[in-house]
């Protein structure tokens, strides 16, 4: 008996071995050789920091990065396919490079081998919410340096971004211009153009702060949205918002957690 579970012990982490192998040798057969794993998606000066990427639809993915090559930081991106060759300008290609540091930037898809971005700004006296689209080929869609989601008073900042479905996106954000840490969110269209309430439609605007957005698309054009929120201790709330900028749930949202000690 002790030798029937041994030898079974040997024949799981044989099969496991075979397994890996075999995973090593399909991946090797469509990126480049063992000896140089990766991909360098850019190698400029300076530093590149503060990514995130999407599926291109096509096997590939599409990264955006916040960039130091200039003397500010910039927003750049790239696209790589299956084979993980480079398929845009060497380095990447420009987002928003007008003065001023953008940060944070977040993508997504936007269901033809293109993406949507959005980052936080700081082109103006407070700190701002920008976005731009990108198509297959490398080329932006929209203004250059990005089309502004929110230019309120006080910092935005904090985006989150998930597709609306249509080619467009929503984005949300943690916003200041209410004095305390608030969720604002608005939806930009496949040509730019924002859809909602000038500078975004109120999510939260409960006392305290409200702060660690996460957010979902709903199928239907519109998007869930979570976040900890410090009204009475730290709970998670939750809102839904419909694809015409309507609120569905409590204005304030919905408590998902309220027990005596905190959740975030």
């Amino acid at each position: 008996m002790k030798y029937r579970l041994r030898n079974s012990r040997f024949t799981w982490h044989f099969l496991n071995a075979v397994m890996f192998l075999l995973l090593n040798s399909e991946i090797n057969a469509q990126w480049p050789a063992l000896s140089t794993p990766n991909v360098a998606i850019s190698t400029s000066v300076g530093n590149e920091h503060n990514y995130w990427a999407c599926s291109d639809d096509k096997g590939g993915s599409i990264t955006v990065w916040e960039d130091d090559r200039a003397a500010d930081q910039d927003i750049y991106v790239q696209r790589i396919d299956n084979n993980a060759n480079i398929l845009w300008t060497a380095g990447g290609v420009p987002v928003s490079v007008i003065a001023g540091h953008n940060h944070g930037p977040m993508i997504v898809r936007d269901g033809s081998s293109g993406a949507i971005m959005a980052w936080k700004d700081e082109r103006g006296a407070s700190k701002d919410i920008y976005a731009q689209a990108i198509d297959s080929n490398g080329v932006v869609k929209w203004i250059v340096n990005g089309v502004a989601v929110c230019t309120d008073a006080g910092d935005q900042e904090k985006v989150y971004i998930v597709g609306d479905g249509a080619g467009g996106a929503i984005i949300s954000w943690i916003d200041d211009r209410n004095g305390n840490q608030d969720i604002y969110a608005q939806r930009i269209n496949a040509a730019g153009v924002v859809q909602w309430t000038a500078d975004g439609v109120a999510i939260c605007t409960a006392t305290n702060e409200q702060k660690d957005i996460c957010m979902v698309e709903d199928g239907a054009g519109g998007a869930v949205i979570t976040w900890t929120d410090k009204r009475t201790d730290v709970d998670i709330f939750v809102q839904r918002i419909n694809s015409l900028g309507v609120v569905q749930y409590a204005i304030n949202g919905l408590i998902i957690t309220a027990l005596p000690t905190d959740q975030e």
